[in-house]
């Protein structure tokens, strides 16, 4: 600890000019040494209560298929993820396996490594480090100086909801934002971020569709390598613990399908019709994904990855053919942006604090993620882009 604390101390000092004044100096080091402490009491509490919170967090099913993948066994397969389950929480009566992808195995592999209690509080750190480092990265997008706007991501219900169960979204979030951020510039490691979004691949379709049409009519050759070096690369690491690691999905596959007409989103209303036809899910990405690609059409070399792209990103996300609340962290690029237009064009933000107030008191009233009460949030952030946008578009064209 002492040395951390040094650490911080020369941090500060590095960051810290005579020009500032020795009050500055102070005011820095004091921030760095309260936020230590805080970091310190916050990792302290989660730790202290991870036994009894195991049973509601989705890293327990991480922690088991990453285990059993280290031991080159299957880690889709219910019976051994079952015992492991059964052995971290004694509650529990079924197995709970991970519906993600092959690709998003190399990162639940690590915490094999580790007991369930160590892996659940590693677990939360990454995902609280991506919010934070998305957060960081999109005040920079966008230019931000002192404000203190960045600070509402913090208290958007579906991040809360991500990290109180410990949903691997945030990966995919995280993916999105560097893709926003360097595929101006460095198209090359743009590429190489893309596997982060594919964990939850889902939730990307009509965005992903544009992606691709984006690549290859610019002829964006160098991104394209990035995306299949890095596809390669964690393929490569779960078939050599793996070799019949896609065999081993495709069972996991078909429950998810299966399931996931009962989950509250608004393309799971359209298998109502036909109960047995799952592919009616898809209508609504379908659709979407043919308006995405006519309206980048349309744009042309206007298009704007840091606009019209989060919009897509948003319209993916409410047209998912499976999804959850905590999902819908993938809209935060989209939803700090519009606070940003209201924020600058002068307009209020009682808007954003109504329907997060909402949301969040879903979460501090314990309503079921199977809840038809979630139905709303994602028509919601929806609707609050497109205020943003409109408000910012009148601003824009009225006289000076």
């Amino acid at each position: 600890m002492l040395a951390q604390v040094t650490l911080g101390t020369a941090i500060a000092a590095l960051r810290w000019r005579p020009e500032n004044g020795w009050q500055e100096l102070a005011r820095r080091i004091f921030r760095w040494l309260f936020a230590l402490v805080v970091l310190v009491f916050g990792v302290t509490v989660v730790y202290i209560t991870i036994p009894s919170s195991l049973g509601h967090k989705d890293v327990a099913e991480y922690w088991a298929s990453g285990t059993l993948l280290l031991h080159h066994a299957n880690p889709y397969d219910e019976a051994g993820v079952f015992l492991l389950e059964k052995e971290a929480v004694p509650s529990i009566t079924r197995a709970q396996i991970m519906f993600n992808p092959p690709c998003a195995l190399p990162f639940t592999l690590p915490l094999g490594l580790f007991s369930v209690r160590v892996a659940a509080l590693l677990w939360t750190l990454m995902i609280l480090a991506c919010l934070m480092l998305s957060t960081r990265i999109l005040r920079i997008l966008h230019g931000r100086g002192k404000d203190r706007l960045h600070l509402l991501v913090y208290v958007f219900a579906p991040a809360l909801a991500c990290l109180s169960i410990g949903q691997i979204v945030p990966l995919a979030m995280l993916g999105l934002v560097l893709f926003l951020w360097l595929q101006r510039d460095r198209p090359l490691l743009a590429g190489l971020c893309i596997p982060l979004l594919a964990v939850k691949p889902h939730l990307l379709l009509p965005f992903a569709a544009v992606v691709l049409l984006w690549t290859i009519k610019g002829k964006r050759y160098r991104f394209l390598v990035g995306v299949l070096a890095s596809f390669a690369g964690m393929f490569g690491i779960v078939l050599s613990f793996d070799h019949q690691i896609f065999a081993h999905y495709l069972p996991v596959l078909r429950s998810a399908n299966t399931v996931s007409h009962e989950l509250p989103n608004w393309s799971s209303l359209f298998q109502l019709i036909h109960p047995q036809a799952g592919y009616l899910q898809y209508v609504p990405a379908i659709c979407a994904s043919i308006w995405a690609v006519a309206w980048y059409l349309s744009k042309g070399d206007d298009w704007d990855w840091n606009n019209e792209g989060l919009l897509v990103m948003v319209v993916s996300v409410v047209v998912a053919p499976y999804s959850w609340f905590q999902d819908e962290i993938l809209m935060v690029p989209a939803v700090l942006g519009a606070i940003y237009r209201c924020s600058d064009c002068g307009k209020s933000l009682i808007g954003f604090f109504v329907l997060d107030g909402a949301a969040l008191a879903l979460i501090l009233f314990s309503v079921k993620a199977t809840s038809g009460a979630y139905l709303w949030t994602s028509l919601a952030w929806l609707g609050w882009v497109l205020y943003a946008r409109a408000q910012a578009s009148a601003s824009n064209a009225s006289p000076s």
